[in-house]
């Protein structure tokens, strides 16, 4: 299996295991929006919490709205990188 594209679904949890319901979870990097790429066994993005009763968030309920597999080109690097001495 290679890299997938996620759409997950969030839910922000309190320390007594109860779901905040005014409490939005939005993604930097576009779990939520189906824009971020994940290799296998690896993805990451960073979360926001917006609303009433967004300082006691505690944990967060994941699910897996749905997921495109994506084949990557690996043929050359997507972004090229030059280092500029500091001066």
């Amino acid at each position: 299996m290679g890299s997938v594209i996620p759409t997950l679904s969030f839910h922000a949890i309190d320390k007594n295991d109860q779901v905040l319901p005014h409490v939005k979870v939005s993604t930097v990097f576009g779990g939520d929006r189906g824009t971020l790429v994940a290799s296998q066994g690896d993805g990451c993005d960073i979360l926001r919490f917006s609303g009433p009763g967004q300082p006691d968030v505690a944990d967060v309920e994941v699910t897996g709205a749905a997921a495109a597999a994506v084949a990557l080109n690996s043929r050359g690097p997507a972004v090229s990188i030059k280092a500029h001495p500091s001066q």
